[in-house]
């Protein structure tokens, strides 16, 4: 068979799997619960038993990773960047796509990057320009170029054009992988492999020692060429006192995942809005997928079924800050968080892409290992969330007296560790958050608020978009074509 269509047809298949093996495991669940009631605290203990694991591995993990934090915080990144005289060779490249946002949003981002602690000579600033977001931006971007171009190498831009055909609307991948490809053609034909490629959202804000301790991470990495580089601590405390309380939570929430993941080992995290590789690879790996609309999960998928187990990330325990979803009101923002996680939850389609890969031969560690990783993310973390937030409460008011014996069975532990989780991850929290700790009164109040409000804000805004997302993927007969981009 054709390679094309047996990449097409894998392609096909696997995109309908995830939301066959959720929506079955619901109902399997259910009826289990109907005719086989007593069967329900035997699935439960092993659940829990999963749980409390899980539970316990994301403490290790945060709390590793806020130590390595706290230890990366102290060093002088610059003064170490002195030993490595390779650094004259290398040449930083940083993307910035942009559609509509204004000089308000990109401004302090330029005057983040402005502040580093680096030789900016050695840095090129390429800002990707939507078609489609008409004159303006084209204006913004001129202005931006001429008023940063003295502080950096350079400072460029590119237009995307619009309406190009097989190209998905509103999502980055296709405005960084047109922008990357002009930028090669200009400036890096013929020496890709020494430049280092970052790309993050226009509202992002790097510490002032970011980008010298990535390149001494880079330069220190001997298989640096296979690796990608993202930062650990990822908040989103750009405007963290002016949102909802349950756009707080979901940005902490995904806040202390990034640093649990990157704490617990190189292996454990994906491609997630920030991150860097040599443009040599990126070029390799075939850019970003301009035709599925979510970039930077399916980039790492991809990546890792063509180059195998050995491509993995390298972190840098240093800050950067991010804009939290925010609309004008607490509905419209509710609704705009809303639509922001179901296009995370369309991260799904990774599935569907490294399964597709298989028609270019993956190797067999390579496949487990990561079948593992994504099942463990679109479907047991979304299953333990229905079974406990959600069956467990309902199934309680059927048959009281189950529910009585599963926690009479052991349950308490789930309290122990729950408490736990919630105390170590308030801590880090109010340290990584610093105007929202809770020394003050109104740090106290608003830690209440957010645990009050887990358990909605966990269903809303987890449990129901990323499944909504994965029984569309099943159900359309080809992926989504244009999405929402986030109000911040």
């Amino acid at each position: 068979m054709n390679t094309d269509r047996l990449f097409f047809l894998l392609f096909r298949v696997f995109k309908r799997i995830p939301g066959y093996l959720m929506g079955g495991s619901i109902v399997a669940t259910i009826l289990i619960a109907v005719f086989y009631p007593d069967k329900i605290v035997f699935i439960s203990m092993i659940l829990a038993t999963v749980l409390l694991v899980r539970s316990a591995t994301y403490i290790l993990g945060l709390l590793r990773g806020f130590f390595l934090y706290k230890r990366e915080s102290k060093i002088d990144w610059e003064k170490k960047l002195l030993s490595m005289p390779e650094s004259d060779k290398l040449t930083h490249v940083i993307l910035i796509p942009f559609y509509k946002e204004g000089i308000n949003i990109l401004g302090p981002t330029l005057d983040a990057l402005a502040a580093s602690k680096y030789d900016l000579s050695k840095v090129f600033v390429v800002l990707g320009v939507e078609e489609r977001a008409g004159n303006s931006a084209v204006v913004l971007a001129r202005k931006l170029c001429k008023e940063y171009g003295k502080i950096f190498k350079k400072v460029t831009y590119y237009i995307h054009p619009a309406n190009i055909d097989g190209e998905v609307v509103g999502a980055a991948g296709a405005n960084r992988t047109w922008a990357c490809k002009q930028f090669v053609l200009e400036f890096a034909n013929k020496d890709s492999e020494n430049y280092l490629l970052t790309t993050f959202d226009c509202d992002l804000r790097v510490d002032p020692s970011f980008f010298a301790a990535l390149t001494c991470k880079y330069l220190a990495n001997k298989d640096r060429n296979n690796c990608f580089f993202a930062p650990a601590v990822y908040l989103y405390s750009n405007n963290i006192e002016d949102v909802p309380f349950f756009v707080r939570l979901k940005g902490r929430s995904t806040s202390l995942g990034c640093l649990s993941n990157w704490g617990l080992g190189k292996r454990w995290a994906t491609t997630f809005s920030v991150y860097s590789a040599n443009l040599a690879m990126v070029i390799k790996n075939d850019y970003w997928d301009p035709s599925i609309g979510i970039d930077d999960t399916p980039f790492f998928w991809r990546a890792y079924a063509r180059l195998g187990v050995e491509f993995k990330g390298c972190p840098i325990f240093l800050p950067v800050h991010s804009n939290a979803v925010k609309s004008s009101g607490i509905i419209a923002t509710g609704s705009a968080l809303y639509r922001q996680q179901l296009r995370w939850g369309w991260g799904v389609v990774s599935i569907p892409v490294f399964f597709s890969e298989l028609s270019k031969k993956i190797s067999l560690p390579t496949l487990v290992i990561g079948c593992c990783r994504l099942f463990s993310v679109y479907w047991l973390l979304l299953f333990l969330t229905f079974y406990f937030l959600l069956f467990l409460p309902a199934f309680g008011f059927i048959e009281r007296s189950i529910l009585l014996a599963i926690f009479n069975q052991g349950f308490g532990s789930i309290s122990i560790v729950g408490t736990i989780f919630i105390l170590v991850s308030t801590i880090v929290s109010g340290f990584l958050y610093k105007p929202y700790g809770i020394i003050s009164v109104k740090g106290i109040l608003n830690f209440l608020m957010e645990v009050l409000g887990s358990y909605f804000t966990a269903i809303l805004f987890f449990f129901i978009p990323f499944v909504h997302a994965q029984f569309e993927m099943m159900v359309k007969s080809d992926v989504r074509k244009e999405y929402y981009v986030s109000e911040k």
